[in-house]
């Protein structure tokens, strides 16, 4: 893998409800979302939903940009309202562009 110090940088986030919770794990996702698309670097904030996960794909400009992100206070406000109702702890994948094909459709 190639870091990519200055260049865009994907996250993959999935998140297991626990069962009776998912309609708060969505509220909280939805609530913190406008917030996270006006962070600075916020490339795409999307929240995806499965039968029994949710998985947020995310597009930061830099690495700077995602750990500003991280030690933000929508990520503080969002876990607290995660805090015991997932499973699981999320899985969460930061990945590096590995552009295939057509620019246009090869990369996020």
């Amino acid at each position: 893998m190639v870091d990519q110090s200055e260049g865009p940088i994907t996250v993959v986030a999935t998140l297991h409800p626990k069962p009776g919770y998912s309609g708060e794990v969505r509220e909280a996702l939805l609530a913190v979302a406008p917030r996270v698309h006006h962070e600075h670097g916020c490339e795409l904030y999307a929240v995806h939903e499965a039968a029994d996960r949710f998985v947020v794909v995310e597009k930061w400009a830099t690495r700077g940009d995602l750990a500003a992100h991280t030690e933000a206070d929508n990520m503080a406000t969002l876990n607290a309202s995660l805090e015991a109702r997932l499973s699981k702890e999320p899985d969460v994948q930061v990945l590096d562009p590995v552009p295939a094909g057509d620019e246009r459709l090869g990369a996020i």
